[in-house]
């Protein structure tokens, strides 16, 4: 049954990235806010590795499938805090505006990679694992959310808090306090997917603040 619901995430993701695509086509694509191109691409792999894990069946070839979906994670994830400070900025915040205030979100996003690939990537040992129906590899000594993970919640909840002050949207804040509640809460369910779930949840909510923002520039701008 999970391998179903991946497969149901994996073109949720695909969904929202051709819709992202077509939105670019518009607004410019190399934006800070198309680094969500980026960040979605991870978790369509991600999922997608999943939901085909019991067709290709365990060895060396999922192994290796299964490693990148580490390396993606890695590079793309912390992308999330330069999209936090492009929400800020657009948000109105006169502090985000500032040279400074770009360079540190930057050298923050750097620093998460690095952290991530050290602690968690570099020397990652994997197991297989089947359970509900889906057939990963899983890092075998995970102890729960890698800390970059939970720093990277930070900056989204504050990004949700300002574009909620300073524009009266909620869905940024709403999706990244379901995310962090989803991922503290423990829930007793027959299922591995409920974490990629909220992921899920967040992404949409991320891709419609984009989408507010493109089309209040556009706004502004005519």
């Amino acid at each position: 049954m999970d391998s179903l619901i991946y497969a149901f995430f994996t073109i949720g993701y695909v969904a929202l990235l051709l819709i992202g695509f077509y939105r670019a086509n518009q607004t410019g694509l190399f934006t800070l806010g198309n680094l969500l191109v980026f960040v979605t691409l991870g978790l369509v792999y991600d999922n997608g590795v999943i939901a085909i894990g019991k067709w290709i069946g365990s060895g060396s070839f999922l192994e290796k499938l299964s490693y990148y979906r580490f390396i993606f994670h890695a590079l793309f994830t912390p992308m999330l805090v330069m999209f936090s400070y492009y929400v800020i900025r657009e948000s109105g915040v006169r502090w985000a505006k500032t040279k400074n205030a770009k360079r540190s979100f930057l050298v923050f996003t750097f620093v998460l990679i690095v952290l991530e690939f050290v602690t968690e990537t570099k020397d990652v040992k994997l197991k297989v694992e089947e359970k509900f129906g889906a057939l990963r590899y899983v890092n075998a000594e995970s102890g729960g959310p890698p800390l970059m993970v939970l720093i990277t919640i930070i900056p989204l909840l504050a990004a949700g808090f300002y574009i909620l002050k300073r524009q009266h949207w909620i869905w940024m804040l709403a999706g990244a306090v379901i995310m962090t509640a989803g991922s503290a809460i423990p829930l007793n369910l027959n299922s591995t997917a409920v974490t990629n779930a909220f992921e899920l949840i967040l992404l949409i909510s991320l891709w419609a603040t984009k989408f507010y923002l493109d089309q209040r520039q556009r706004g502004v701008e005519v």
